[in-house]
């Protein structure tokens, strides 16, 4: 058997993010050995080709075999088909995203077919506030509850994504006792932007482009409206890998530096953007070339 030291335990991570992947990633590559070790993902809203292409962005290692399950993706997210082979990886999409019989199977064909060698599996379901959009906590206990089984079975370690901030306190409750370990990350504090924080957020020109936005919009927006607004300032017609990018980079960065709160599909910032702003003012000439500066 693997002696891979990877633990077992089906966890509940209670994170305030629910529109980024990056705890996924850091969740998994902490793993020791990933190259070792099975990599499955259930992402909401995402195509999962455009999910492989960013592990590959943001995890250096490349595990044994890489899945990923796109759950709510359209036909085009799949080039019209429903699972694509490419080398090591298995792709699968689940357009209906409130079809959990679809997506067990799904999950379920996966951990069959790796289970017939030694190599453990890991997990990472973004996100169970998602699925919560979809079905109700009925639905979703029942379907934990049944897939936490298999995973106990499979050799499969589990890591589940849920944003305590947009579900009650019973719905948490109800969850919490499907699972043998619960995680809390809390918020980012409240605290003054340092100036090397601040020149950090602004070098980069998609990270500035967001902040005129929110000057713009009076300090809160959704996501779809910003990845437009950031894809028109680029001149770019790519919204996907805009979208990709805000989502799984500049976005986590920002709310890290505790700048915004991400609140499901949508960017508030968190207190004033005054103290950015000495840090914008040099680029807004370069960047909204006769254009009035936003602040």
């Amino acid at each position: 058997m693997s002696q891979l030291m990877i633990d077992r335990s089906s966890t509940l991570v209670l994170t305030p993010s629910r529109t980024t992947l990056s705890g996924v990633w850091e969740g998994v590559r902490r793993i020791d050995d990933l190259e070792r070790s099975n990599v499955l993902l259930v992402v909401y809203g995402h195509g999962p080709a455009a999910v492989r292409d960013a592990w590959f962005d943001h995890v250096d290692e490349a595990p044994t075999r890489l899945g990923v399950v796109g759950v709510g993706v359209s036909d085009r997210d799949t080039d019209g088909e429903a699972v694509s082979r490419e080398g090591g990886d298995v792709l699968t999409g689940i357009r209906d995203p409130s079809d959990v019989a679809d997506l067990g199977i799904a999950i379920s064909l996966y951990l069959q077919e790796w289970a017939a060698d030694d190599t453990p599996t890991i997990l990472g379901f973004h996100s169970l506030t998602s699925m919560l959009d979809h079905v109700g906590v009925e639905t979703a206990f029942r379907f934990l509850h049944v897939l936490n089984h298999r995973l106990a079975n499979t050799d499969t370690c589990g890591r589940f994504y849920l944003d305590p901030s947009a579900v009650d306190e019973p719905t948490i409750g109800t969850l919490r006792s499907v699972f043998e370990r619960v995680i809390e990350r809390d918020r980012p504090t409240d605290e003054p932007l340092s100036p090397d924080v601040a020149f950090d957020l602004v070098k980069t020109a998609r990270r500035r482009y967001v902040l005129y936005h929110l000057f713009e919009s009076g300090h809160e927006t959704s996501i779809e409206t910003l990845v437009a607004a950031v894809a028109r300032r680029e001149g770019t017609d790519d919204h996907e890998r805009v979208e990709l990018s805000l989502r799984h980079t500049h976005l986590p960065k920002m709310e890290e530096a505790g700048l915004i709160s991400l609140r499901s599909e949508r960017v508030v910032v968190r207190g004033s953007l005054a103290a950015i702003e000495p840090y914008l003012s040099p680029a807004v000439e370069s960047d909204l070339p006769g254009e009035e500066p936003p602040f």
